[in-house]
C-alpha cells in the first residue's frame, strides 16, 4: 500500500482559515517551519528546566512499568473505554468482513477498545482467530471479563506478557498475520524499542504486518508536560508514573527497519482541535504505518 493510495482517515479539511473555529476540529492540516520552531523552543524550555533528577526519574519509572499501568486500571477499569472506530478505516486489512481468514495479535490492548470491536465483528468467522495481551494484568482480567470475550470461545485467547522482556510469546514463531501496536511502543523504556519490534516480528508468517500507530513528536500533550516530567529526549513520566515517547516517523522507520521488516506506510497523522469559546488551537500529532514480514 503507498502513501498516496491510503484510505484517509477523517475529510474535514481546512481550506479556508477564516473558518477555522466554526468546527471543534479538521483533519490532515499542515505543518509549518514556524510552527516546527515553536515546538522546538517549547522542548528545549523543558529541558533546561528538568533539573538534576533526569535519569533517576527515567529510572524509577522503567522499573515500575507494569505496576504503574496495573494501578492505572485499576482506577479507570473500563470508565474510560472509546471504541476505536477508525481501526478499520485506516487498517482495512483487519477487517474480518475483508480477511475473515486470519489470526490477529493485539499486543497493549488496554481496556479493550480495539480487541473487543475485532470479536464483534467476527463473531460470526470462526476462522478469524485473536490473541489479546498487556504488561498489565489488570487489563486482560478487564478485557477477560467483558460478556464478547467469554462468549469466543477458543477463537480468542488473552494472557498478560511484557514485549520489553526476554520471556517468549506463548504463541508459535510464525503463526500471526497480524499485529496489532497502537500507543505501546511510546510507553516503553527507550532502549527496548527496537528489541520490542524484533520480537514481536518473529512472530509473523512471511507477508504479516504489524499496524502501528502512536504519538507523535510535537504533539499538544508533549508540548504540555511541566519539566519536571521531563525524563530523557522527547520522553516523560505522567502523573501516574507511566512513561511516553514522542516519536519522529524517521525514527519508527529505522526501529521497524532493523527488524527486517519491509516498510508499507509511514505517515505523519496531524489534526488540528479547536477551543472555540477560548479561540484555542491545539495540533495532535501521531505517525500511523504499517511494516511487512518479507
Amino acid at each position: 500500500m503507498s502513501d498516496d493510495k491510503r484510505k484517509q482517515f477523517g475529510n474535514r479539511l481546512l481550506n479556508d482559515e477564516s473558518k477555522v473555529f466554526e468546527h471543534n476540529s479538521w483533519d490532515r492540516v499542515d505543518w509549518n517551519e514556524e510552527q516546527a520552531n515553536q515546538a522546538l523552543e517549547q522542548i528545549k524550555k523543558q529541558l533546561d528546566n528538568a533539573g538534576d533528577a533526569v535519569e533517576e526519574r527515567y529510572a524509577c519509572a522503567t522499573s515500575n512499568l507494569a505496576d504503574n499501568w496495573d494501578k492505572f486500571y485499576s482506577n479507570h477499569e473500563n470508565k474510560f473505554f472509546k471504541d476505536r472506530a477508525w481501526l478499520f478505516t485506516e487498517f482495512k486489512d483487519l477487517d474480518p468482513k475483508e480477511n475473515p481468514n486470519q489470526t490477529v495479535l493485539e499486543i497493549g490492548m488496554g481496556n479493550g477498545s480495539n480487541i473487543l470491536p475485532l470479536i464483534e465483528s467476527s463473531k460470526d468467522m470462526p476462522h478469524y482467530k485473536l490473541f489479546g495481551c498487556d504488561f498489565a494484568s489488570k487489563s486482560v482480567e478487564i478485557v477477560a471479563e467483558n460478556d464478547l470475550v467469554k462468549s469466543a470461545g477458543d477463537r480468542v485467547h488473552l494472557f498478560q506478557h511484557d514485549i520489553s522482556s526476554d520471556e517468549s510469546f506463548p504463541i508459535a514463531e510464525g503463526s500471526v498475520d497480524s499485529v496489532i501496536l497502537t500507543f505501546v511502543l511510546s510507553a516503553l523504556a527507550k532502549e527496548k524499542f527496537e528489541f520490542a519490534i524484533k520480537k514481536i516480528s518473529k512472530l509473523l508468517k512471511s507477508g504479516g504486518r504489524i499496524y502501528f500507530r502512536d504519538y507523535g513528536r510535537f504533539d499538544m500533550a508533549q508540548l504540555r508536560f511541566k519539566p519536571q516530567r521531563v525524563v530523557g529526549d522527547n520522553m516523560y513520566t505522567r502523573g501516574d508514573g507511566t512513561l511516553v515517547y514522542f516519536f519522529t516517523d524517521e525514527e519508527v522507520e529505522g526501529i521497524f527497519l532493523a527488524a527486517d521488516l519491509e516498510k508499507e506506510q509511514v505517515w505523519v497523522d496531524r489534526r488540528l482541535q479547536v477551543n472555540r469559546a477560548k479561540r484555542l488551537k491545539m495540533y495532535r500529532i501521531w505517525i500511523q504505518s504499517i511494516f511487512k514480514k518479507p
